[in-house]
């Protein structure tokens, strides 16, 4: 969940200014790097068997692990170093059908009532700014016409037929107007300045009739409405999960006050440009969308950030939330908290 305002966001992007760049050997020259900031990022998720429930005989807990980019300064199977974790019993894993890699904790036996069950993982994370130079991209609407040279750079045909019809009116308006990478700056731009911030909606990010009707929403309400946007337009699209790092202690944030695991956490997204490639950008910066700051990380594109599963009663589900006057509560004392420290 973005947990800085847009307007703070911004300046964040901003401040980077194009001088602050400089082009990695392996990426786009249309995208420029800053020099790599260093994290080292731990989370730890907290589990409560409740009180009177003893079904529970199996749980399964997965830590996302940062995917590693073009842009990335490793050359390694995940954007992260010297990773640790406890309890020891975790192992790394690969998801082929989304190139990602997660820890997964998994228990065996049935599990006592009450107990509180605690993971927690490290890892050391050097993450560049990241920024789109606009003006170099040559990418026309005609250049969707051939095949892309990514075969997975495709318009997903589920959420083109999903399309609202308010927001295919405005798709068409945008691709009217402008060259394809104008045209999803202008539509950030809309999406700032029409759907006001509020992380305690209660209804699911994929919900756009919800969001347009009431106008409001988190960072996943924003990607959502791009997601529909550029797939009206014809623009190649998918999510992006991972880390907006703002709050060293994980805790002392607004957001905490909405769901416990919302502070640090973000969504934003990535575009397939012809000529360029996928380009990351953040549908929150609004026009600075293409200007994506070092504390936005990448994590794998499977869940976001942590997932529970556990198999009760003998089927397999996961915890839940309950919407709650001004925010969320979970069913299950579910917590999931990230902090970071810098390395100078």
């Amino acid at each position: 969940m973005k947990c800085r305002t847009v307007a703070q966001l911004a300046l964040c992007a901003l401040a980077l200014g194009a001088g602050a760049f400089a082009s990695a050997q392996d990426v786009s020259p249309a995208i420029k790097t800053s020099r790599p900031v260093t994290y080292v990022v731990t989370m730890t998720t907290t589990f409560v068997v409740p009180a009177g429930n003893d079904k529970i005989d199996q749980l399964r807990v997965y830590h996302a692990l940062p995917t590693l980019r073009s842009w990335s300064p490793l050359k390694a199977a995940i954007g992260a170093t010297k990773l640790d974790f406890v309890p020891k019993t975790a192992n790394e894993q690969a998801h082929e059908p989304t190139a990602s890699r997660h820890l997964l904790w998994q228990i065996d036996g049935r599990q006592k009532p009450g107990e509180k069950l605690t993971f927690s993982s490290t890892l050391t994370i050097p993450s560049p700014s990241r920024a789109l130079d606009v003006g170099s991209v040559r990418t026309t609407w005609k250049h969707y016409e051939a095949a892309p040279k990514d075969r997975l750079a495709v318009v997903d045909p589920a959420i083109a037929k999903a399309v609202h019809p308010e927001v295919a009116k405005l798709a068409a308006k945008f691709k009217a107007a402008a060259p394809p990478a104008q045209a999803v700056q202008a539509m950030c731009k809309w999406i700032v300045d029409t759907i006001k911030y509020d992380a305690s909606v209660p209804f699911a990010s994929s919900d756009v009739g919800s969001i347009l009707k009431n106008k409001c929403g988190h960072c996943g309400h924003q990607a959502a409405l791009l997601q529909q946007l550029t797939a009206s337009a014809g623009i190649p699209y998918r999510m992006v999960w991972g880390l907006n790092l703002y709050a060293p202690d994980g805790r002392t944030a607004e957001l905490r006050k909405v769901r416990s695991d919302f502070v640090n956490v973000h969504t934003w997204a990535e575009v397939y440009l012809p000529g360029v490639g996928w380009v990351e950008l953040d549908p929150g910066l609004g026009a600075n969308a293409f200007n994506v700051p070092d504390h936005l990380i990448q994590n794998n594109r499977w869940f976001q950030n942590y997932s529970i599963w556990m198999r009760e009663g003998g089927a397999d589900k996961v915890p839940t939330w309950t919407a709650v006057p001004g925010g969320f509560r979970s069913d299950y004392g579910v917590e999931n908290v990230i902090s970071y420290t810098k390395k100078k």
